[in-house]
Parts: structure tokens; C-alpha cells; sequence
């Protein structure tokens, strides 16, 4: 098998690396990076307990469909609706 055949997978640090060499003004962030990964709008896979980023498909999507890795449509909604919070007794208030 050759190296052209072979996917880029890359760490959080080593993928942000290689994308500000190739991008120096791009928009990405690491946090933006990793919230693509994990609503797997960027291919990656598990290792342990670390994620690795596919750069190459990333390139790939990024030079077909751009809208679909827009820093805007990461979401952040609660998935809890807010508590509020209870009284304490009477006796427990002092």
C-alpha cells in the first residue's frame, strides 16, 4: 500500500497544526475542530480516549461543500431544561 492512499489522521494539536501551515487566516478553531468531530461533520475515529481527525476528507469537504463545516452551525442548546432551585426548610435556613 502506498503513502498516497493512506488518510492523514491527526490528533487534536497535530490536525490544528497542519491546518494553520496550510491556513494561516482560516476560521477554525481547536474547540470548532473538535465539535465537528464529535457531530461527525469531520470523519475521525477513537483511540483510547483520544480522537483522531481524518485531514485529508476534511480538505475534501472543505473544497466541495463548505456551508456544510460552517463554524455557525455547531450547536450549542442545552439538552436539560433548567431546574430551579428548591427552598430549604425552615429549620436547615439559619
Amino acid at each position: 500500500m502506498s503513502d498516497a492512499t493512506l488518510p492523514r489522521m491527526r490528533d487534536l494539536k497535530g490536525f490544528f497544526k497542519q491546518y494553520k501551515i496550510d491556513d494561516p487566516d482560516g476560521p477554525f478553531t481547536p474547540h470548532s475542530i473538535r465539535a465537528l468531530g464529535i457531530q461527525k461533520k469531520i470523519p475521525c475515529c477513537m483511540v483510547g480516549n483520544r480522537r483522531f481527525y481524518n485531514y485529508d476528507a476534511f480538505l475534501e469537504i472543505l473544497a466541495t461543500n463548505p456551508d456544510s463545516l460552517s463554524v455557525n452551525s455547531v450547536e450549542t442548546t442545552l439538552t436539560t431544561p433548567m431546574l430551579s432551585v428548591r427552598s430549604m426548610p425552615g429549620r436547615m435556613a439559619k
